[in-house]
């Protein structure tokens, strides 16, 4: 019960911190019998279908006006249609076409068969390609597209020395913060190697799990580093966990 209400404050936050919903239903079955992990993932399951139901109960009844739901709403399909093709971000003319009909109903219709579309137009190599792409964007310079978002402050201030394109600090920036990642990546890496030795259904575990599901999860949907940063505690436990003592790791 107390994992389905983590879930759903994080749910709540951010979308995409759902995936763990599913990373603690594997952990349940690896560390208990079937009958008692069946029982954990019914109380979580209740748990955060009550709270989230009563959540979009209490955004429809009181927080939000949904009388032009249908004639401004977009449906989940789109960032999934923003996923599929060229570099998997925005794009104007997937906007415009899901508006081209008058209901909810027909933009996921519309967007489906875009979708379905899109990707019957790889081959097996070009789809490899534009994963592997999406990934390098995702996950390639561990600035979270910062940069984007400071880009035109209210009120400039010193970190725009650091933070905005052309600036003198910028490059060393972006140096520190790939070195960064990717040394965060190779100890993600060489944990998931110690893993495999010495399988363990802790902390660690479902860590790695969760991560594995947003990196499936990211390579359909939009195309944005940002999404990837609500999991930056996940790698850095990951990373920690590659340089614990074996002893240390399983008393974490």
């Amino acid at each position: 019960a107390g994992a389905g209400a983590a879930v759903f404050f994080g749910y709540a936050v951010k979308g995409s911190v759902a995936v763990i919903a599913v990373a603690l239903a594997i952990q349940f079955f690896l560390r208990a019998k079937p009958r008692r992990a069946l029982a954990a993932l019914a109380a979580m399951t209740v748990t955060l279908g009550l709270l989230a139901g009563g959540y979009r109960l209490w955004q429809r009844a009181w927080l939000i006006d949904w009388t032009e739901e249908e004639a401004l709403g977009l449906p989940i399909q789109l960032w999934f249609c923003y996923g599929s093709h060229d570099d998997g971000n925005y794009s104007q003319a997937d906007y415009e076409a899901a508006m081209t009909v008058d209901t909810i109903a027909e933009r996921k219709e519309l967007l489906n068969a875009r979708i379905a579309a899109n990707y019957a137009s790889y081959s097996p190599l070009e789809l490899a390609e534009f994963m592997t792409r999406k990934a390098a964007i995702t996950w390639g310079d561990g600035l979270y597209n910062a940069e984007e978002f400071l880009a035109t402050p209210q009120r400039a201030n010193w970190t725009h020395t650091f933070i905005l394109e052309g600036q003198p600090g910028y490059m060393p920036l972006v140096y520190y913060c790939q070195a960064y990642l990717y040394m965060m990546q190779l100890l993600v890496l060489a944990c998931a190697v110690r893993a495999v030795r010495r399988p363990a259904a802790g902390p660690v575990m479902l860590a790695g799990v969760s991560v594995t599901g947003l990196i499936l999860f990211l390579s359909l949907w939009e195309t944005k580093a940002r999404y990837a940063f609500n999991f930056t505690p996940l790698l850095l436990l990951l990373a920690a966990a590659a340089l614990m003592p074996p002893a240390a790791e399983e008393k974490a």
